[in-house]
């Protein structure tokens, strides 16, 4: 959830209300469940007023491409420095 959060930062819509824009409804689902109620009383408790939180979830918001495999580590990585690629035909290696 901290993942979540930190790639979707919260936006104060008016005074007593925060906005959160997902990028799917699983992540929505995981915010609804672990934390929106913990932050809501929180802010409660610490600074004495009373907040809403909407949540969006936006089919605009680009997500990266994942890396999962060592070949897809290794494209990533060479297309940001071609002389990986140099590196990997001289040494004869091979990512399996």
């Amino acid at each position: 959830m901290y993942q979540i959060l930190k790639n979707y930062i919260p936006t104060k819509t008016d005074k007593t209300t925060i906005t959160v824009t997902f990028e799917t409804k699983s992540q929505k689902q995981a915010f609804l469940d672990k934390i929106k109620s913990k932050i809501v009383e929180f802010i409660i408790q610490e600074l004495n007023i009373s907040i809403k939180i909407d949540i969006n979830i936006s089919e605009n918001i680009k997500s990266e491409n994942k890396i999962y495999t060592q070949s897809d580590k290794f494209t990533y990585l060479s297309d940001k420095n071609k002389n990986l690629l140099l590196f990997k035909d001289k040494f004869h290696l091979d990512f399996e």
